[in-house]
This record gives C-alpha cells, structure tokens and sequence, in this order.
C-alpha cells in the first residue's frame, strides 16, 4: 500500500512538472491478487490508497481475472480524452 501511495505521489509531482494534474489522465486503480485470504476489503483500499476516487477494478493476475476488464476501462477513458480534445 505504500509503494501505491509513493508511486501516486511520484505521478501527481511529474505531471505538475509538465503542467498537467491528475485529473488531466486516464487512471484506472487495479487491485490484484484479490484472492488472497488477507486482502484488504476494498472499501479500506479505496480509503487509503484512492482519495481521488479514480475508477478501480479487482483482479487476480495469475488467472487473468479482472486484467483485460481494466485495460479496456482505461482504453475507453483514453478514447473519451482523445475525442473531445479533436472536438475542441
């Protein structure tokens, strides 16, 4: 959970640095290994390390569950972007 957070912190000062707020990107939060007896529930998860209330997903990598699923959320979101950025 950490790590998540650092990393967060790390994209929010570089996209600052280029002018440009989280906000200003498609992000999805995956959460992954959802099979594990000890995992966080997400509500906590959404709490700790997704303020920003960003679209998330659950997956178990491994298996595949829920990766695909999150990559076409964030490829959708993409394509929002690029769409209304041709519009104006």
């Amino acid at each position: 959970m950490l790590s998540a957070a650092e990393s967060f912190a790390d994209l929010e000062e570089n996209l600052k640095e280029m002018g440009k707020d989280l906000k200003d990107v498609p992000i999805v939060v995956q959460y992954n290994k959802r099979d594990l007896p000890d995992a966080m529930a997400i509500e906590e998860l959404q709490k700790e390390v997704n303020p920003w209330g960003f679209p998330h997903s659950e997956a178990i990598a491994p298996r595949g569950e829920g990766v695909f699923p999150t990559l076409k959320q964030l490829a959708g979101m993409g394509l929002d972007i690029a769409a209304v950025r041709k519009i104006d």
